[in-house]
């Protein structure tokens, strides 16, 4: 027995009470979590690599293809691919003309640029356009 032998109503009331104590207790650390949540989204965050677009890619082979001295129908006829769909595929803004992996490296191979430059390229130009984007903010 114990010093207080409570009625059954009474144990019924404090499991009651003890119960809803632990659903409050619940509900703020569920409140607490998303405070934390809304805190670290609002926090400053490092900054970000740069995004590399497809149009990035397209404009730095573009200009090393104009570099190599090669023209797109000598290179068209190199890849053994038609002029004009080599052309839509660098220009990239026809809907159904994507310039697959093996025909860029095939692009590369053709006009003598290792791939690891023309990346290093790539992320050099992605770079200069995100920092242009954000001084015209």
């Amino acid at each position: 027995m114990t010093a207080h032998d409570g009625t059954d109503h009474e144990r019924e009331a404090l499991r009651h009470l003890v119960a809803a104590r632990r659903e409050a207790l619940d509900a703020a650390e569920e409140h607490l979590r998303v405070l934390d949540e809304l805190a670290a989204s609002a926090a400053p965050t490092a900054p970000t690599a740069p995004t590399v677009t497809v149009a990035d890619t397209l404009s730095v082979l573009r200009d090393s293809i104009r570099t190599s001295g090669l023209s797109i129908r000598s290179l068209s006829e190199r890849l053994d691919m038609d002029y004009t769909g080599l052309t839509q595929r660098l220009k990239g803004k026809r809907e159904g003309y994507y310039l697959r992996t093996d025909t860029l490296l095939g692009i590369l191979a053709a006009i003598n640029v290792a791939p690891s430059s023309f990346f290093a390229e790539v992320e050099r130009s992605s770079a200069a356009r995100v920092d242009r984007d954000v001084s015209a903010r």
